[in-house]
């Protein structure tokens, strides 16, 4: 019933959260084994795989470690032998082999997955037809900003022989939220009555990889919203007056939660001097690595008031939901009054990232 309210009809191999001692371990060799038999029961139907790998996941060291344990699954630990994946032992030494080192065990057995998957899909004759899709769900080095690089900009990989423009590069604006109105046209089904989508169709792309299918892209985390374009990148940072007050009073809580993954900055601050700024716009271009804040520009004040307008915009769609001088009301509150909260959180997250080199 957990599975079904969620929208899936079969489940198998799956990890509920992440595992803690002493299983924390990783086992694709677990988990695509029930992804293939998956395919194998659903072959003669259309059929949607949404396949998760635990990989990579966690700090390096932790993929070394797996491959000594190859007992330990979400379920905990099991007697049979796994199967599904060339041996263990074999990573190393491709790794080796490929004069690469330890830190990129992970990614070779990750993509020791996926060649089982698209295997399997040969094996069946399913691969002319069967639309594959390779994503990450956040970037690295900045995750948990609104920054572009190592941000939100995330590898995406897509294979389609039979309705697909092959070996093309596209460098359009797409999105996460674009993909289930996509798998929906390409089905052939309508989405269930009061069925909001909030994407758009990725279809044109296939055949025609520079033909724009949306102008701008937005995302939220935390305290912050943007509005990215093809050239720049807007980030509005807006906290509420009750984080404010939180941050004043000395709330350890509220200050290590707003530096973190969740609060909207995270990495970023000290990746970047700006990334505690109200408004900050980046030429993407001119600029990729998001270094020099154009918000005070005068030269780009125009570009920044329309970028605020598409923002103000896409904030209407959710007017339940106050977000600074956007979306007033609740406890919103419209940026540049506190100062201070911002260099407390920005002292914060340099300490945090100073404690962490320590060895």
């Amino acid at each position: 019933d957990l599975i079904k309210d969620r929208g899936f009809t079969w489940a198998k191999n799956i990890y509920w959260e992440n595992t803690r001692a002493p299983f924390q371990s990783h086992n694709p060799a677990w988990t695509i084994e029930a992804a293939v038999e998956f395919i194998e029961q659903h072959q003669d139907q259309p059929f949607y795989l949404h396949y998760c790998t635990t990989l990579l996941h966690g700090p390096n060291g932790s993929w070394s470690r797996s491959l000594q344990r190859p007992e330990i699954t979400g379920e905990g630990k099991i007697a049979r032998k796994l199967t599904a994946l060339p041996s263990r032992e074999s990573v190393m030494t491709r790794i080796r082999e490929a004069k690469l080192t330890e830190d990129e065990a992970g990614y070779l057995w990750m993509d020791d997955s996926l060649g089982v998957l698209l295997k399997t899909l040969d094996d069946l004759k399913l691969t002319r037809n069967t639309v594959v899709l390779f994503i990450a769900d956040h970037g690295s080095s900045n995750k948990g900003s609104l920054l572009k690089t190592r941000g939100t900009e995330v590898p995406c990989i897509m294979r389609w022989p039979a309705g697909m423009l092959q070996n093309s590069v596209c460098r359009e604006l797409i999105q996460n939220t674009d993909f289930v109105p996509t798998w929906f046209r390409l089905a052939g089904i309508a989405p269930p009555t009061g069925y909001h989508l909030d994407g758009v169709n990725l279809a044109p792309l296939f055949k025609k990889p520079s033909a724009p299918v949306r102008s701008h892209v937005y995302s939220e985390i935390g305290a912050a919203r943007s509005i990215k374009t093809k050239q720049f990148n807007y980030i509005a940072l807006r906290y509420t007056s009750d984080q404010i007050a939180a941050v004043r009073n000395g709330s350890r809580r509220h200050i290590k939660t707003m530096t973190g993954l969740s609060g909207g900055v995270a990495r970023s601050v000290v990746s970047t001097r700006d990334a505690l700024a109200n408004d900050q716009l980046y030429d993407l271009l001119k600029d990729p690595r998001e270094q020099q804040n154009l918000a005070q520009d005068p030269a780009h004040q125009e570009t920044l008031k329309q970028l605020k307008m598409t923002l103000q915009t896409e904030l209407g769609r959710f007017k339940q939901r106050p977000f600074g001088e956007f979306i007033p009301g609740g406890n919103a509150t419209d940026g540049g009054t506190y100062a201070d909260v911002l260099k407390t959180l920005r002292a914060e997250a340099l300490q945090a990232k100073q404690k962490k080199r320590k060895p």
